[in-house]
């Protein structure tokens, strides 16, 4: 259990600063990342010009893959991001076609 401990019986949550305290550094890092581009992208997400379909699935398809690099080394935090940044890229890409 990443984020909990098992002590006794109990299970006891480690507080949010000592979970990222816990956290490799490499997670720290591609996680800071993914959270500049997330936030970025919302203008877009939700503005009425869209960038070429093939560019939204394009760079979808690669954050999906580089979805099995995070997981292979346990970078958590970063996957999850990764994961809803994917999907973010992937919906601008059905916008963009259907628009």
């Amino acid at each position: 259990m990443a984020a909990a401990q098992h002590l006794g019986g109990n299970l006891l949550v480690k507080h949010p600063i000592q979970h990222f305290e816990a956290m490799k550094w490499q997670d720290k890092v591609f996680a800071t990342g993914e959270v500049v581009f997330l936030v970025s992208l919302f203008p877009t997400l939700f503005s009425s010009s869209k960038p070429s379909p093939i560019t939204a699935f394009a760079t979808a398809f690669m954050l999906y893959c580089f979805l099995l690099v995070h997981r292979s080394y346990g970078l958590w935090v970063t996957f999850s991001l990764a994961a809803v940044t994917a999907t973010i890229w992937f919906a601008i890409g059905i916008q963009g076609v259907l628009s």
